[in-house]
């Protein structure tokens, strides 16, 4: 379940990775050109030079060719933003680096912001959120997908910073941002204010708690665990807490996976049966990163539970719902003491 939700969350690469494969980096203003068929020629007034042979005050000519079917929206606009650009024989060129609604852009929108010091991407990190700031974070939030790949304590200020916010969007964009960075003290504020930002049905705070809160801090295991026993009308909060909960599967999980392997909620059986069969197997955590490798379900370490009967009970047969229950139920009452329970 986690690989198609992260396949349908996917988006172009964050600042980091396209920082890196870029021949030059810059932050500057646009202005049109030329269009012809879907290649946007334009120049950019260079800021400020971040890598590659360019100087602050430069004027470069660009293309830009749009993917098949992308929609080249905003093409006679003048832009501001940071751009990733790379060097060919016929001069430079930049691809689509973020996606919204549809809409692909050569470059992401930027403000003014505090300089930082020594660590290029986060500067421009600084100046993406100065611009969802300023913009009170519009149609897309465009600094989660950037900052894919940076995880840093100035990065989780920047979220952080966005938690005060009047604004419910941009304090959507706070709780996702700490949350894909697995910081159990955001979830404790996500907890308490779950209910007011699930008004904005754009929210994608409970998607990221499910596909990429992987934090093992007991403090967070246990508000999980009260999101993911709990029937809630917020949609779809209790499964995927309980998604993360099975994907983290220590000990801690282990009281909240059986209760809700009895819960009167069918539906959410199979999660809890799997997330207790990856303990006593020693499965590896379920993770973004090791989703592509199956990293949860080729690396296993036996530990003092795993016996050729867990082995056999390992994952979920529908057709078989109720002995994968019972064996599962006989493990815990068998186990719970040697587990601290």
């Amino acid at each position: 379940m986690l690989a198609g939700l992260i396949a349908a969350g996917c988006c172009q690469a964050g600042v980091p990775a396209l920082f890196d494969k870029s021949d030059a980096v810059v932050t500057g203003t646009s202005a049109f050109r030329a269009l012809s068929e879907n290649t946007v020629t334009f120049t950019i007034q260079v800021a400020k030079a971040y890598k590659g042979p360019v100087s602050s005050g430069d004027t470069l000519t660009v293309e830009w060719t749009a993917s098949a079917g992308q929609p080249l929206v905003g093409y006679r606009s003048s832009f501001t933003g940071a751009w990733f650009l790379t060097q060919t024989e016929i001069g430079w060129r930049t691809s689509a680096v973020r996606s919204a609604l549809g809409m692909p852009g050569a470059s992401f929108p930027i403000a003014t912001a505090d300089a930082v010091i020594g660590d290029p991407v986060q500067d421009i990190m600084n100046q993406i959120a100065a611009a969802e700031v300023a913009a009170e974070a519009p149609h897309a939030p465009f600094l989660l997908q950037a900052a894919e790949g940076k995880d840093s304590e100035a990065m989780r200020q920047v979220f952080q910073s966005f938690l005060g916010a009047s604004s419910p969007r941009l304090r959507c964009i706070g709780f996702s941002g700490l949350l894909q960075r697995s910081d159990a003290p955001a979830l404790s504020q996500f907890a308490s204010q779950a209910r007011a930002l699930a008004a904005d049905p754009s929210c994608g705070v409970a998607f990221d708690l499910g596909a990429a809160y992987r934090s093992t801090d007991p403090s967070g295991i246990a508000v999980l665990g009260a999101l993911a026993v709990t029937k809630s009308d917020i949609r779809n909060l209790q499964s995927f807490a309980l998604m993360a909960l099975s994907a983290i599967h220590t000990r801690e999980t282990l009281p909240f996976l059986v209760q809700i392997m009895n819960g009167p909620d069918e539906a959410l059986h199979k999660q809890a049966v799997i997330g207790i069969g990856w303990f006593a197997n020693g499965n590896a955590m379920q993770t973004p990163q090791g989703e592509a490798a199956l990293e949860h379900l080729n690396r296993m370490t036996p530990n003092a539970f795993t016996t050729a009967d867990t082995k056999k009970y390992l994952g979920f047969d529908e057709a078989r719902a109720g002995e994968f229950i019972g064996f599962w139920n006989n493990w815990w009452n068998a186990n719970r003491s040697a587990l601290g329970y």
